[in-house]
């Protein structure tokens, strides 16, 4: 294992015990409430511990020294309950009383953020098409979507081009990642974020009208994936190929929401050129086609495939910004794990053949 990064949960809510190890791309599938969300917040936790304390400080969020408030203002309000089961936490071997995590005693924190967490709610980020930020939410609102749309309205704030244009954006993003978002979501259209109503919002406008159209006209994919593409402004600095500096985890949470399966291949188009900056990247989902996209890059992997076929697979144009994304796979570990009533189980194979059912239908996915 290159990363060597294992994280094991136990007794956290709906989580009896769970262990999860990471590549380079994780993939947490499974059912509905079953506990990948708590999971994630828990890799972020323990990362971020630090920076989580901090933020709550410069934002008079009122947590010092009360472990029950400062899980209701993490992982949502009423969820200081799961600390009746004991929950504990063991990261890379050494274990935590999650508590103990929740201490705010204490000086000399690492107050540096290495995980960017971008959640299933991101849609709310943007309400009425308004950024919100840190501020606006109130306390138990989790602490993953308070601080992505503070981040979302830090990165708006800063402005863009052509009349704080926000899609297209050269400056932001290539053609080979442009380009497809364009054809499958936006379909030639402008985003801006321009005055309305009093108030900075963003739009859209088509091409052909005068008019812009209000954000909660627009469709339901176009909602739901554009703050995503916002939390990718942030992880992609403008100029050269670097990451963020100090970020070196992305979590993604069902990044398929809201999306047609056309529109559904923009992102693992997204997702290895995150991975080609040298970030770790773990998602959960509930989409076959981010499956689909596993499977078939494993089959490229283990059939010696190159990134011909990559490229085919995706659909990329025959250019060298392309051909670097297409090679990002080809020697990158990726694994799959189904989080379930008896914890989390490697179902890395995918193999439609094996014994498991677990394995063979991709965790009740197919």
């Amino acid at each position: 294992m290159k990363n060597g990064a294992t994280l094991r949960v136990d007794n956290l809510g709906p989580i009896s015990t769970a262990e999860v190890a990471f590549g380079d791309l994780t993939v947490l599938v499974g059912p509905q409430a079953g506990g990948k969300g708590l999971f994630l917040r828990t890799l972020k936790l323990v990362l971020d511990r630090g920076h989580i304390i901090n933020t709550f400080k410069e934002n008079h969020f009122v947590v010092e020294n009360d472990p029950d408030a400062f899980m209701d203002a993490y992982y949502g309000h009423g969820m200081s309950q799961i600390l009746n089961g004991d929950p504990t936490v063991v990261w890379n071997g050494a274990k935590h009383g999650l508590a103990e995590l929740a201490e705010t005693r204490g000086s000399g924190r690492d107050g540096t953020e290495k995980l960017f967490f971008i959640p299933a709610q991101r849609a709310t980020a943007l309400q009425s098409g308004t950024p919100r930020h840190f501020g606006s939410f109130e306390f138990g609102d989790p602490f993953a979507l308070c601080h992505f749309a503070d981040q979302v309205h830090k990165i708006l704030r800063t402005g863009n081009n052509q009349r704080n244009q926000v899609f297209p954006s050269p400056n932001r993003l290539n053609k080979t990642l442009s380009d497809p978002i364009d054809r499958h979501l936006f379909h030639g259209a402008r985003v801006s974020l321009e005055p309305d109503r009093g108030k900075m919002r963003l739009t859209l406008r088509a091409e052909g009208t005068d008019r812009p159209i209000s954000f909660l006209s627009w469709s339901a994919g176009q909602r739901e994936f554009l703050p995503l593409l916002l939390g990718l402004y942030r992880l992609l600095p403008r100029g050269g190929d670097s990451r963020r500096e100090n970020l070196e985890w992305v979590v993604i949470e069902e990044p398929e929401s809201g999306l047609h399966p056309q529109a559904a291949t923009v992102i693992p188009i997204l997702v290895l050129e995150l991975m080609r900056r040298g970030y770790k990247i773990a998602i959960s989902s509930h989409s076959t086609s981010t499956l689909d996209f596993v499977w078939a890059i494993r089959e490229i992997q283990e059939c010696g495939g190159g990134a011909d076929d990559v490229g085919k697979l995706l659909r990329l144009p025959a250019t060298p910004q392309a051909k670097r994304i297409a090679e990002v796979p080809l020697t990158k570990e990726i694994f799959v794990h189904f989080l379930h009533e008896g914890g989390a189980e490697d179902i890395s194979s995918l193999d439609p053949g094996s014994d498991n059912p677990n394995v063979s239908g991709w965790g009740g996915l197919s």
